[in-house]
């Protein structure tokens, strides 16, 4: 393993520098610097595997029933062989899709499993708090804002906001429809708000949005836009026009410390209002998945 450590190293040393790489390969010509990638030889799920998790659905059979109705040797054979399948699910995309439309319930990452699906009251308020709407305009609040608003300490209101966060993840992983199950445009809301951060936001003046087309504004504008970029919706950014940039960057908050309304946006742009209400719902819908892995990891 030391060897291998070294020798990967090595070879990504070399790979950076061009100079390097040159005098590495005029002396060593028949080097391969060059990494393989691994080969994703797992696009499909087998037979039993379909028919486990058809069992696993259904949810009428004990541990034991399973094993009996799939031939294993025993309970014991049976876990074994459904733990290596949950560790195919996690690692290769194809199959963890092709499981999902067998048993679209089916929770993979076991770190969120035991978290429950419902919240509390005090997590409805909080949230409520946390995405406050005014006027068709996310407003941030500071957590010691909402801690005050709704009568908790500090601790109490970053505990809750942990937990809350972590149903929302499992549900989301799930399927559920949140905006049903809490309010309308509660994904949207969130998500955005989850990520906004006022150290990363861009003061402007309301004379430079009034002259958007001036060198000092544009200057002012890429730097919310590199802040935006810098976000978990640079996936999607990076496909985007710098006016599209420009429009989602106020979208999410990343000018004033505020999340610029569509109807704002539209007047400052001289655009149509269902315009940017489109692709900031595209960013947003495109951005879920990177936002699900992004929390798992700080689970």
């Amino acid at each position: 393993m030391f060897f291998l450590k070294n020798k990967r190293e090595l070879l990504d040393k070399i790979k950076a520098d061009d100079e390097l790489r040159l005098k590495v390969l005029k002396k060593f010509p028949n080097i391969d610097i060059e990494k393989k990638e691994k080969i994703d030889k797992k696009t499909t799920l087998t037979d039993k595997n379909k028919r486990l998790l058809t069992l696993l659905k259904d949810g009428n059979l004990s541990d034991s029933e399973i094993a009996e109705e799939l031939g294993y040797i025993d309970k014991g054979s049976y876990r074994c062989s459904k733990y290596n399948l949950f560790r195919q699910l996690k690692e290769h995309e194809s199959l963890k899709r092709e499981a999902l439309k067998i048993y679209p319930e089916l929770i993979i990452d076991r770190k969120i499993e035991s978290i429950s699906l419902t919240f509390t009251a005090m997590e409805v308020n909080f949230l409520q708090e946390f995405c406050l709407v005014k006027d068709n305009n996310l407003i941030y609040q500071s957590m010691n804002s909402i801690a005050s608003t709704l009568n908790l300490s500090k601790e109490s209101a970053s505990d809750i906001r942990s937990t809350s966060t972590s149903k929302i993840i499992k549900n989301m992983f799930i399927g559920t429809d949140l905006d049903i199950l809490l309010w309308p445009n509660f994904l949207d809301e969130f998500i955005t708000r989850d990520n906004f951060s006022s150290i990363r936001s861009i003061n402007i003046s309301k004379n430079q949005l009034l002259n958007i087309e001036t060198t000092s504004t544009k200057e002012i504008l890429k730097r919310g836009i590199k802040m935006l970029e810098e976000s978990i919706f640079k996936d999607y950014i990076s496909t985007c026009s710098d006016e599209v940039k420009a429009i989602l960057a106020f979208r999410l908050g990343y000018f004033n410390n505020s999340f610029f309304s569509s109807d704002e946006v539209a007047d400052i742009f001289n655009i149509d209002v269902d315009f940017v209400i489109t692709v900031t719902k595209e960013c947003l819908n495109k951005s879920r998945n990177n936002y699900i892995e992004t929390k798992q990891k700080r689970l």
